[in-house]
């Protein structure tokens, strides 16, 4: 049997064990070096951080939530504009052509209005009788061809203009001639009815009757500087001419008589 003290000095022994002699405990070098070290007290960091850690999962969730609902919003927002613009688009393209087919239609009206009107007359200055009628009427366009000194005029209707309402003022009378050449012989022989304060005048829309009524107000501003100017009336043209100086006017789209080139159709400063 080994000696007790000897297996008492045993080194590499792990283990608690009792003296046979003594109630004591004696404990090995390497379990007094383990038992040294500090112990880490893991739970009291859970409890900390597992809150904090939460909530920031939570602001991360919420605000990719957010970043989506967003993108979706602004999704349906791109698409719902873009479908605006088209539509947009198509109405403006409508519009364009509907303001097209306006313009050709009003251009086809002015046409056949100045076609309809182009073998009237207009006649100012001829005095109405109270109960005027087409017998008086067809008398007082006879007296007219004698002054003219034309044979006769033939006519499809001739009717005083508008309502009467001064019985001191004759109203213009509108003859509607038969034929184009009957209109151009009359009009080439009105000079003849210089000083009878009688006139007479194309049959003109309200739009070329306010050309002409700007024309003639610019040919008597021309007419107090050069008194011995002739003019040429056209359309929505007229010329003054003085010597071998000779100046074209139309009226612009600013209601205004300007002087142009004829060439180039250029406005001349």
């Amino acid at each position: 049997m080994s000696d007790p003290e000897d297996y008492n000095n045993t080194p590499t022994s792990g283990k608690r064990y009792r003296d046979s002699n003594s109630e004591s405990e004696i404990t090995s070098p390497t379990n007094t070096v383990l038992e040294k070290r500090p112990r880490i007290n893991l739970d009291r960091f859970r409890r900390k951080s597992s809150p904090e850690t939460s909530k920031m999962a939570e602001k991360q969730d919420l605000k990719s939530i957010m970043t989506e609902v967003v993108k979706a919003s602004e999704d349906r927002t791109a698409l719902f504009i873009k479908g605006e613009i088209k539509s947009l688009k198509d109405l403006v393209q409508t519009v364009k052509s509907i303001k097209t087919q306006v313009s050709v239609i009003q251009n086809r009206v002015k046409k056949l209005e100045i076609e309809d009107k182009r073998r009237n007359i207009i006649v100012l200055g001829i005095k109405e009788e109270t109960q005027e009628n087409w017998k008086t009427r067809a008398q007082i366009i006879s007296d007219l061809a004698n002054k003219l000194g034309i044979t006769s005029i033939d006519y499809d209707e001739a009717k005083r203009i508008g309502f009467r309402k001064n019985p001191a003022k004759d109203r213009p009378m509108l003859i509607r001639l038969v034929r184009m050449h009957d209109k151009q012989e009359i009009m080439s022989q009105r000079s003849k009815l210089k000083g009878t304060k009688i006139f007479i005048n194309d049959d003109l829309s309200a739009e070329d009757r306010k050309i002409q009524s700007i024309m003639r107000l610019k040919v008597a501003e021309i007419r107090k500087t050069r008194p011995t100017a002739q003019f040429r009336f056209h359309f929505k043209t007229f010329t003054c001419t003085e010597g071998s100086i000779t100046e074209h006017y139309e009226v612009n789209d600013n209601e205004e008589a300007v002087i142009f080139n004829p060439t180039t159709r250029t406005k001349i400063p």
